[in-house]
């Protein structure tokens, strides 16, 4: 298992570039775990992109209440850990930055193909996270189906769940694992 930091994130350092979007981020781990470490094929499982020490405190805080259930799933201790990862690695800037850089540097695929993401794909969607009137994980599912993004993946499952917000991994941990390995099953099925 390889468990990268994002370039200007957490346990990175703060960035020198200032370029980097989440499409040249993925081009990069790309190329680091394909030519640097030399594997042939590989599977992904990710979820969210991760001043003065109480304005941090508060910007993360802010984001983890709006967009999770918060006071039922960190601790105030997880909750300082993570501040202060960005803090001591003055990587919070850097950090904050790349969400621009996604509106800036917007991606472009490098091919004319659909689905654009050709590989594999499973999603997790959870119930702190849907849209307006989509009140059950069915009707959470139904709605991206029929939205314009779900044509650019090759979906091979897409789940819901009721409870997680959007630290996905620490909410609701055991439904994330089932279905990143559900989605690995499903994806080497259709390559045998």
């Amino acid at each position: 298992m390889i468990v990268p930091s994002l370039p200007g994130f957490g346990f990175s350092s703060p960035l020198r570039r200032a370029d980097l979007n989440f499409g040249k981020i993925a081009d990069l781990w790309h190329t680091l775990v394909t030519e640097v470490l030399g594997f042939e094929k590989y599977a992904v499982g990710g979820c969210d992109v991760g001043a003065l020490v109480a304005g941090q405190l508060a910007w993360i805080l802010q984001r983890w209440l709006k967009w999770s259930a918060a006071e039922t799933v960190y601790s105030k201790d997880e909750l300082l850990t993570h501040a202060m990862i960005y803090w001591t690695t003055n990587t919070i800037g850097s950090s904050i930055r790349t969400y621009a850089n996604n509106v800036r540097y917007s991606w472009r695929p490098s091919h004319d193909r659909w689905p654009v993401v050709e590989a594999p794909t499973g999603l997790t969607l959870v119930g702190h996270e849907n849209p307006p009137g989509v009140l059950t994980p069915e009707a959470r599912v139904r709605h991206f189906r029929e939205s314009d993004r779900a044509r650019w993946y090759n979906r091979v499952n897409v789940r819901a769940h009721e409870r997680g917000g959007h630290f996905i991994p620490w909410e609701i941990p055991g439904e994330w694992v089932e279905d990143l390995r559900r989605t690995f099953r499903i994806a080497r099925a259709s390559r045998d």
